[in-house]
Formats: C-alpha cells, sequence, structure tokens
C-alpha cells in the first residue's frame, strides 16, 4: 500500500539563495534599526539622567524634604487617576503588525478625551484627597498637576508612532528638551521662594514643553473621528495590558499611599526620595532598552528563535548591568546622599539599602512585559500582574508598623518570592524557558560576591592622612575592576559586550 505524502514544493538554487539573501537583509535591517534606536534611546536617557540628578542636587538644598513629601502625597493619586488616559492603547499602536492612520487617529481621540476627563476627575476630588490626608493644601497642587494629562493626550500616539517607526533621534530630542525646560522652571521658582510649587511646575512645564515639541516636530496629524474604523482589536488588546498597569500601580505606589497616610509628609519624603534614587538609574537601563527592543520582537514574533536570541540578549545585558549598579550604590548610600541630597537626608540611607535587594531582582523581571507584549499575550501579562500586585501589597501592609524601614523591608521580601514562579508561568508556551532566564542571571550574581567583598572592605580602611572621598573613589574603582574581571573572563563574556559596544558606536556614528 503506496502512502500519501504532502505535495513538495521545489525551489531551486539560485532562489533559495535569493530568498535566503533577502531574508538575511531584513534580519541585518532590524538589527541595525535596534541598535541604533538602542544606541540613541540610551544616549536620551542618559541626558535625562544627568539633567534629573543635577536638578535633584539643586532643588534639595532649595526645598525641605516636607516640599517633596507634598507633592509625593498628591502624586500618588495624580498617577494612578493619569494612567486612564491612556489605557494601554500606545502599547497597541506599537505592538500592531498592520495599523491605519484612520485607526491611529481614532485612538489619538481617545487618548485626548481621557486626559481632558481625568483632569476634570482631579479638580472634583481634590478636596477628598485634601482630607484624606489631613493636609489642605493638597487641593490646590492637585488640581494643578492634573492639567499635564491634556498635554500628555495631545502626545501619547504621535509618541507611539515615533517608537513604531524606530524613529528613536526624534524622541531622544523631545525628550532632552522638554526636561531641561522643565528643570530651568522649577530651579527658577525654587530660586524665587516658591517652595513645593516649584516640583509641580517643573512636572507641568516638562509635559507642555513635550506636547508644543511633538507637534512642532512629528508630522503626522490626526484625522477626524469614524466610527467603524476597525479599533476594536486594539482597544481589546489595550485593554488587557491597562489591567496590569492599574495592578502595577498600586504595586508600586501602595507603599506611597500608606506611608504618607500613616506615617506623614517627613517619612514618606525620605523613602520617595531615597526609592527614586535607586530606581533611576536602573529605569535608565530598562525604559531605552524597552522601548527598543518591544518593536523589534514584535516584528519577529512569528520566527521563535530569532525573538528567542533577541530577548536573551537583552535580559543579558539588563542583568550584566543593573545588578552591579544596584550592589554598588547600596554599598556607598551614605556617600551618595550626602553628595546628592545633602546632610539634611541622611535618613534615606537605610531606607536605601532596605529597597536594595528588591531593586535588583525587580528591574531584572521587568524584562518579562517585553515577551508577552511581543507575543500578545495579553491576559497573561495581567493576570502575572494581579498576582504580583496582591503579594506586593500584602507586604506594604506587614511592614508598615515598622515604619518607611518596614515597607521598604517587605518590598524586597516580595520581589525574591515572586522572581522563581513569575518566570515560570511566564515562559510557559514562549520561545524562551527558565532555564534561559536563570543563565542570564547567574554570571552578573556570582560576579558581583567577590565584587562586594572587595569595595565594602576598601571602603572601610581608615587612612588619617587620605581624604574619605578618595578611600571611597578607590573602593568604587575596586568594585568595577572586579566585578568586570569576573563577567567578562570569568564567564567569557568580553566578547558579547564588546561586539554590542562595536555595534553601537557604529550605531551612532551613523546616525
Amino acid at each position: 500500500m503506496e502512502l500519501m505524502s504532502k505535495p513538495t514544493i521545489r525551489v531551486s538554487a539560485p532562489e533559495y539563495r535569493d530568498r535566503f539573501l533577502e531574508a538575511h537583509d531584513v534580519a541585518e535591517k532590524l538589527k541595525g534599526k535596534t541598535v541604533r534606536g538602542a544606541a540613541l534611546t540610551s544616549g536620551a536617557q542618559a541626558a535625562r539622567f544627568v539633567i534629573r540628578f543635577g536638578s535633584t542636587a539643586v532643588l534639595a538644598r532649595l526645598l525641605t524634604p516636607k516640599d517633596y513629601g507634598l507633592v509625593a502625597m498628591a502624586a500618588v493619586v495624580t498617577g494612578f487617576v493619569g494612567m486612564f488616559k491612556d489605557v494601554g492603547l500606545t502599547a497597541a499602536t506599537v505592538q500592531r503588525k498592520d495599523i491605519t492612520h484612520r485607526q491611529v487617529s481614532m485612538l489619538f481621540w481617545i487618548n485626548l478625551l481621557l486626559g481632558c476627563v481625568m483632569a476634570l476627575v482631579l479638580m472634583a476630588i481634590s478636596p477628598a484627597v485634601a482630607g484624606f490626608y489631613r493636609e489642605p493644601r493638597l487641593i490646590a497642587i492637585t488640581r494643578v498637576l492634573g492639567v499635564s494629562f491634556v498635554f500628555s493626550g495631545l502626545t501619547l500616539q504621535h509618541q507611539a508612532l515615533l517608537r513604531r517607526r524606530m524613529q528613536f533621534g526624534t524622541l531622544a530630542m523631545l525628550e532632552i528638551a522638554s526636561s531641561i525646560f522643565g528643570v530651568a522652571i522649577g530651579i527658577v521658582m525654587a530660586t524665587l521662594g516658591c517652595g513645593y510649587w516649584s516640583l509641580v511646575g517643573m512636572t507641568v512645564g516638562a509635559t507642555a514643553a513635550n506636547a508644543a515639541g511633538v507637534w512642532l516636530v512629528v508630522p503626522w496629524k490626526p484625522g477626524p473621528p469614524r466610527r467603524g474604523s476597525g479599533t476594536r482589536p486594539l482597544l481589546k488588546f489595550g485593554s488587557n495590558l491597562f489591567v496590569m498597569d492599574i495592578l502595577g500601580f498600586f504595586a508600586r505606589q501602595t507603599d506611597m499611599f500608606l506611608i504618607g497616610r500613616v506615617w506623614g509628609p517627613v517619612p514618606l519624603a525620605f523613602y520617595e526620595k531615597g526609592f527614586n534614587l535607586l530606581m533611576q538609574p536602573l529605569w535608565q537601563i530598562n525604559a531605552p532598552l524597552g522601548a527598543v527592543i518591544e518593536p523589534a520582537l514584535a516584528r519577529v514574533q512569528t520566527d521563535p528563535a530569532r525573538l528567542r536570541r533577541y530577548f536573551l540578549s537583552a535580559l543579558e545585558i539588563v542583568c550584566g548591568i543593573s545588578l552591579p549598579l544596584v550592589v554598588f550604590v547600596a554599598i556607598f548610600a551614605r556617600e551618595i546622599i550626602s553628595l546628592l541630597l545633602g546632610p539634611a537626608w541622611m535618613d534615606c540611607v537605610p531606607i536605601f539599602r532596605f529597597l536594595a535587594p528588591g531593586a535588583a531582582v525587580g528591574v531584572m523581571m521587568y524584562s518579562w512585559g517585553w515577551l508577552v507584549i511581543a507575543l500578545g499575550q495579553g491576559r497573561k501579562y495581567w493576570q502575572t500582574g494581579l498576582a504580583s500586585a496582591l503579594v506586593i501589597i500584602a507586604s506594604f501592609i506587614i511592614g508598615l508598623p515598622y515604619g518607611a524601614k518596614g515597607v521598604a523591608a517587605g518590598y524586597s521580601c516580595a520581589i525574591l518570592l515572586l522572581v522563581f514562579p513569575t518566570w515560570w508561568y511566564i515562559t510557559k508556551d514562549t520561545p524562551v524557558s527558565v532555564a534561559d532566564v536563570i543563565r542570564s542571571y547567574v554570571p552578573p550574581i556570582v560576579a558581583c560576591i567577590p565584587a562586594t567583598g572587595i569595595g565594602v572592605f576598601v571602603n572601610q580602611v581608615n587612612l588619617p592622612s587620605v581624604s574619605h572621598w578618595l578611600v571611597t573613589l578607590a573602593a568604587a574603582a575596586s568594585f568595577g575592576v572586579i566585578y568586570a574581571m569576573v563577567l567578562l573572563v570569568g564567564f567569557k563574556r568580553l566578547r558579547f559586550y564588546r561586539n554590542i559596544i562595536r555595534e553601537l558606536r557604529l550605531a551612532v556614528m551613523n546616525v
């Protein structure tokens, strides 16, 4: 009996070669865009990092911890309400393989409408916010901060299109310019004695400048809103991401909310400033890499091998850079706080260190979102977010009676508890395995162990004739050298990072 077989499609050798070369050319173009985007976005984030920390060093000496605490109280509420201005629609624009001008226009009008509604909502609930915190000044602060949502609604889809088209140079230019404008407003207002209004002015000013820049620089203009534009699938995808954003917000902001309500503005200021100083450098790594890798992964979502390779390379970069950075700032927390904020902020130091373990692991866990968004697994995205949010919020409540330090310690314990279950669930039904993730984690973790020992030892050396700052510099250099030697030589990752640096340098030269 003759077995039936599937028909064979024969391809000639020249045709096969042409197809292969065409596919290789597409892959190289995508790789070039990704690397170039990473270089531009990382450069923009580095510039914003310098601007932000420079402004912090200035404003922390012109303002009081209570000023920061008041704005942080309002920021918890405005941050939550502000999430409704997007509802995941920008991510839907980036992730969608094919999208029309009509669809993006409809999403633009939805974002703008939501931004205006959220501004009105904040005006309405501001008395309740002030009553909850027992701080009447929050009425005006909350209302003014709400104005920034209108400006954000005008820019969200423009920014999403720039990311989709990998026009990261334009995004970088707009981000840097708006940051400088906002910081300038904040410093001028603080110098004039405006107090906490300086921080409000800095936020609103930067958002307004970004909106003006987007409309001047980006050629895309929305059309009129029309029914039947085919936005329903985009709204469905965005809604799944929005649920995750809501859960993530509660996981990130419940600590601020509880500390502000129970312990007041000053402990909240120390906690908020310590948290931001620790996380800002990490966000400077993850945000630009995520902005570049998400559209890149979305374009290879039908090629499992390439998607796995791209994702694991990005994860290895995140682990290799962010983990030693967290360990470094934990070791030298006292010196960093003293240098950036001044002696009035030294209560941030223990909070800084309690948060460090959670920050180190948490920033590496952030990468799982890139994978599920690229694969369009929205349900998995919010389910993981729900479980994580419940555990993290429970840890805040458990640690709250012990003050800001207890909340910080609870956060770190929760993140360490979540890391392996999260990756196990996320990697199900994907080209990536838990073993792949562990292999990305191991080299930087092992490399940090001897580097930490040497750094701590050198930093504790007491030489009467030598400045403590010189000893600190020597300790920092020792930490960096030992870590680099173990990672690059011991784990043979020199070639990997050398290739990345070479590609980034070529990308910058070709900008």
